[in-house]
């Protein structure tokens, strides 16, 4: 069985991978989960989806607490976690004793949270979530589809502009009084990141590499603030060691500064991910990367290539400047941008004031280790990005 703990992280998150693909087939959750490290709810929500795509109907989902009662479990149905495990399980039970949940009936628990992410006010959303403003798309579930806040109609993606009005009002919500003001450029700059992501997850996330549509599709947008103790960041990365050498090298910009604050933002899906949708949008891949045997060099390859200004998978279209705008909000932020998508964990850390990137030329390391990745990780369904923005940050000494 694959049990996630009360406090998840991402060396978690890589170990039960490595469980699903042992083909594990039940999932033990619990109602309350703490993910605070860099996109760990997003991160979680990918794992939710990979379980579910490698169990099939064989699959269990079992939720548990100390007594799962009425209570207990109407919290979990009201987090990121629950909606998404609702929406992907087939079979659902309490891990302790037998009862059973129908599917239907589980995920209209998650109603309310729903309803909160559709309310004309994103306060209401501070009764679920005190420091992340989820906005999720069902695909599935007609009722849970498309929040408002990111669709203008069922076919089009807000204005950029209008993202970043969204972010202001997301940050209105969860930073708190003191907390260093967003404005200006960097708002600007990441609300075109959260646009830019978004839009991808729109046109990829509802199929799969053979373009047929899944039957069960979950993406969204996770905004959050982070405040962090100086002398607490390298801990808060939890043997993360990318995201250590990164906070090792932060520095404040004044001095009597006593905390760390980061715009965290996450968008996910459950797709086909980044390398076979490049490689599919080529035509040299039919039917998967696992299924036909591509070097896991061809993945990175196929990623780096998305990456690139001018990269696109869709035909006809030459712009293909999202991503590459992306790695260019977080270089000019001195930011930390995490990609988990396939067999590849990736990562890279911007130094305060960094070169521009070599538009041509884009490589990451391997989130776990470091380095040059050359390690296949567990397979992941669908492609998570998640950046760490920063507030106050100041030159690197």
């Amino acid at each position: 069985m694959v049990s996630i703990k009360q406090d998840f992280n991402l060396r978690d998150f890589e170990d039960s991978l490595s469980e699903i693909a042992d083909q594990d087939p039940n999932l033990r959750l619990p109602n309350k989960i703490k993910a605070e490290v860099l996109g760990g709810v997003a991160a979680l929500a990918q794992l939710i989806v990979t379980w579910s795509r490698a169990t099939g109907a064989d699959g269990e989902l079992q939720v548990y607490a100390r007594e799962l009662d009425e209570k207990a479990f109407s919290n979990f149905a009201h987090t990121v976690t629950g909606l998404v495990a609702l929406n992907m399980a087939h079979k659902i039970r309490s891990a302790y004793g037998d009862k059973v949940f129908e599917r239907g009936a589980a995920l209209e628990r998650s109603r309310p949270f729903v309803e909160a992410m559709h309310a004309k006010s994103l306060s209401n959303l501070r009764e679920y979530s005190k420091t992340t403003i989820p906005l999720l798309c069902i695909d599935n579930a007609r009722a849970l589809r498309l929040p408002g806040r990111l669709y203008k109609d069922p076919e089009n993606v807000r204005e950029r502009a209008e993202f970043e009005d969204l972010l202001r009002a997301c940050y209105d919500v969860v930073g708190p009084d003191h907390h260093v003001r967003i404005g200006g450029k960097l708002m600007e700059s990441a609300a075109r990141l959260v646009y830019e992501a978004f839009v991808n997850t729109h046109q990829h996330a509802q199929t799969n590499v053979r373009r047929d549509k899944l039957e069960r599709s979950v993406r969204g947008v996770l905004v959050g603030y982070r405040s962090v103790l100086s002398d607490r960041l390298v801990d808060a990365a939890e043997n993360h060691r990318p995201l250590q050498d990164y906070f090792r090298a932060w520095r404040p910009v004044d001095p009597r500064m006593r905390t760390a604050q980061f715009m965290d933002i996450s968008i996910f899906d459950s797709g086909a991910g980044l390398a076979q949708t490049w490689l599919a949008g080529k035509n040299q891949l039919t039917q998967g990367i696992r299924e036909e045997q591509v070097s896991l060099e061809r993945e990175l390859q196929a990623v780096y290539d998305c990456l690139k200004k001018g990269g696109t998978t869709k035909p006809g279209d030459t712009s293909g400047n999202g991503l590459f705008r992306i790695m260019e909000v977080v270089r000019r932020a001195g930011g930390f941008v995490r990609i988990r998508s396939g067999r590849l964990s990736l990562v890279k850390a911007f130094a305060y004031a960094a070169p521009p990137l070599d538009p041509d030329h884009i490589t990451m390391e391997d989130a776990m280790d470091g380095g040059a990745p050359h390690k296949a990780r567990s397979w992941a369904e669908g492609t998570t990005i998640s950046v760490l923005l920063p507030l106050n940050r100041g030159a690197d000494l």
